[in-house]
């Protein structure tokens, strides 16, 4: 592929034009139909950057290209009869590529990887509606909830899946913050529900 990150995009794809490519490539290993859907998608990179990313000191062309080699990861590795959107399954890719490289940078240091110890087990305590979280919808949740701001909403969902080293139940947790038990499951559910129209929402 000549000058990836110095292409100019023009068009952006929509769902129907990822499906319709990606179907293609289920039948024709092709690396023109490849490179049409990373230049399709350039442009979901681009408005990860603006929205996510605009303020963390680094220069914007090396994030780009940061960008971009999540979007290719998530070209290579994407699994068409899963039954979700590549512009979903995309964003989990190009978000944590950019957040690994900017921990590995020195500019953010709450970053957690799934190959990193944890005192809990993501896989086993986060269900979203039956549906089996893949590795990349796995890692982006655990980093949302890791950068979430240190107030009372955000320590109740981080003290109840163990972001603080132990995980610890509504009741220890409405002791500890001195609010009442059914306020705390009050705000773990919003949150759930938030990291789950996060994942149910077509970028």
């Amino acid at each position: 592929m000549n000058n990836i990150y110095e292409q100019e995009v023009t068009y952006s794809f929509t769902k129907e034009d990822n499906y319709y490519y990606f179907k293609l490539l289920e039948n024709v290993d092709s690396d023109l139909i490849r490179e049409k859907i990373i230049y399709g998608n350039i442009p979901l990179v681009k408005s990860i950057l603006m929205k996510k990313f605009y303020d963390t000191g680094c220069e914007y062309d090396d994030l780009l290209q940061v960008g971009i080699i999540g979007l290719i990861k998530a070209v290579d590795t994407f699994d068409i009869t899963k039954g979700f959107s590549f512009s979903s399954y995309a964003y989990y890719c190009i978000t944590n590529e950019i957040l690994v490289y900017l921990r590995h940078n020195g500019k953010i240091n709450n970053v957690v990887s799934l190959s990193e110890d944890s005192s809990f087990n993501l896989e086993d305590n986060f269900n979203f509606e039956d549906k089996i979280l893949d590795k990349e919808e796995l890692l982006f949740i655990k980093n949302f909830i890791n950068n979430l701001e240190d107030n009372n909403d955000n320590k109740c969902i981080k003290l109840y899946y163990g972001f603080n080293g132990r995980s610890y139940n509504q009741n220890e947790i409405a002791s500890m913050l001195n609010i009442d038990q059914s306020v705390v499951s009050r705000k773990i559910k919003k949150t759930l529900k938030e990291i789950k129209n996060m994942l149910k929402e077509e970028i």
